[in-house]
């Protein structure tokens, strides 16, 4: 291999390296915040059954 080249190579590769690093930290990034707005709205959400209660009570009223 030509001596002048490798340094190109290396640099190239440890750019793809640190891009494919960023990429599995934003997927990451990205899964979590997926994770936190469904836990989110699984607690926002009332429940079939807590609506027919709060019916039955406007109801008995």
């Amino acid at each position: 291999m030509v001596d002048g080249l490798k340094p190109l190579i290396d640099e190239s590769f440890e750019r793809k390296k640190n891009s494919n690093r960023i990429r599995i930290q934003t997927t990451t990034i990205d899964t979590s915040i997926e994770w936190f707005r469904k836990e989110n709205n699984q607690m926002k959400k009332p429940s079939d059954n807590d609506l027919l209660h709060q019916c039955a009570d406007i109801d008995d009223e």
